[in-house]
């Protein structure tokens, strides 16, 4: 009996490092990812951007369902979607973000009540329904709050 008690702890405890490593692979690769689309968008190579902030939504959409804190994971997700909304305004896709919104509804909605998903996504059709001028302006200010955030820290 003891002998079958050990033999499982020992396949948890591997499986857990297994799972915190696969976590650890794929937030580095999310981060790499979103610097890369962030680089696109930031000299404007708008088709490019659209590209990566695809592959940093599709990780990040990786990340909501095997990420232990759930929170980070989803405030990771809509700040991803939400730069990747921005690029197809960019290039007149607002048929692509609507799709996009369906597939963030459903995903959100695994792990959130729909009244806070809702409310997650109201950046996103505020996006789709301003005008270039004020999708920059709110760009530019989120940016900027960054780099404010990151200055206080260090």
């Amino acid at each position: 009996m003891t002998s079958t008690k050990h033999s499982a702890d020992a396949l948890d405890n591997t499986i857990s490092a297994q799972h915190k490593q696969m976590l650890v692979q794929a937030i580095h690769r999310w981060r790499y990812l979103l610097d890369s689309a962030r680089r696109e968008l930031h000299t404007q190579d708008w088709r490019a951007a659209v590209d990566a902030y695809q592959e940093a939504h599709s990780q990040a959409e990786l990340l909501i369902h095997i990420a232990d804190c759930k929170n980070c994971a989803i405030k990771n997700y809509v700040r991803t979607l939400l730069e990747y909304g921005y690029s197809l305004c960019q290039t007149n896709q607002s048929s692509a973000l609507l799709r996009l919104l369906d597939i963030a509804r459903q995903t959100l909605d695994c792990y959130a009540t729909a009244t806070l998903s809702q409310q997650l996504l109201k950046p996103l059709f505020s996006l789709l329904h301003a005008n270039n001028q004020q999708r920059d302006l709110w760009m530019n200010q989120l940016f900027v709050e960054d780099a404010l955030q990151q200055r206080a820290v260090h």
